[in-house]
């Protein structure tokens, strides 16, 4: 009855604005029960009525409260991470433009992230989903290219990096662990291809690192960098092997590596 109601804008605005006004007031509810209610009834208005479209400032209160009750769930048990994620997976699915005015929110910066990281996994996780919505949001989360390749000149790139890591600084550790597999994921799913452009000049820190000890710790931390992307990037590993570096800091840091560990990579690099 109250679901067919929504479709009547008489019933639909009082109702609405009671529950935003409701949720606001128990933004700091610690009852995972009483925020998926919550959360299921403000779904429900978006998923059955033109509540979003018809009021953009209400739209804008109810995401942020969203946002904030989401996080009371995400940091429960894995049922509940996983009953809060098919809420909001469910409604995307259903309505792109839904999921449209909620990136527009965390765009314009009117949902906290800081407060509630949680709901920016969740549109991570849906964006990677699709390879449109893939294609058009991947600009709008700040991506390694602008620090390793060279446009960080540009004042605002410089500010947009230096916002980001503020606000990550602010997080608590259980919640930076949270977000980070799936930021890491979607990264890796923009640039997992493009691992080997950046092995060229970690592969100068490195040579330049294991033949200066003044340098060690730079080549080190160059040589960690340089492992992992060719883990993950056959080119990146071609790389490598071209540039020999492994039996550079064999040759110059045998504790490390021994040489008679690096020889058979040479010699039979398919079979090692």
């Amino acid at each position: 009855m109250v679901i067919q109601a929504l479709g009547e804008s008489t019933f639909m605005k009082p109702f609405a604005a009671t529950l935003v006004q409701y949720m606001e007031k128990n933004l700091k509810a610690t009852s995972p029960l009483a925020c998926f209610k919550l959360l299921r009834w403000s779904c429900y208005i978006l998923r059955w009525s033109q509540f979003a479209t018809l009021s953009k400032g209400g739209f804008s209160r109810l995401a942020n409260a969203q946002a904030i009750l989401c996080q009371v769930l995400m940091d429960g048990s894995f049922r509940r991470c996983r009953t809060c994620k098919q809420l909001f997976t469910c409604l995307f699915s259903e309505s792109i433009g839904a999921y449209n005015m909620y990136i527009k929110e965390v765009r314009d910066l009117n949902i906290s992230i800081r407060d509630s990281p949680a709901f920016l996994n969740i549109k991570l996780d849906f964006t990677t989903t699709s390879s449109s919505l893939f294609a058009e949001y991947k600009s709008m989360f700040n991506v390694p290219d602008l620090l390793l390749k060279g446009k960080l000149y540009l004042p605002y790139y410089r500010i947009g990096i230096i916002n980001a890591l503020e606000q990550l600084s602010r997080l608590p550790p259980k919640q930076i662990s949270r977000l980070a597999p799936s930021l890491s994921s979607f990264l890796l799913t923009c640039y997992k291809d493009d691992g080997y452009i950046f092995v060229g000049s970690f592969n100068s820190v490195v040579k330049t690192g294991f033949t200066k000890a003044t340098q060690r710790l730079d080549a080190i931390y160059a040589l960690f960098s340089v492992s992992r992307l060719a883990a993950i990037d056959t080119k990146a590993d071609a790389a490598v092997l071209k540039e020999k570096l492994w039996i550079l800091i064999a040759q110059n840091e045998p504790s490390l590596i021994s040489v008679q560990l690096v020889i058979p990579y040479f010699l039979c690099p398919l079979n090692f």
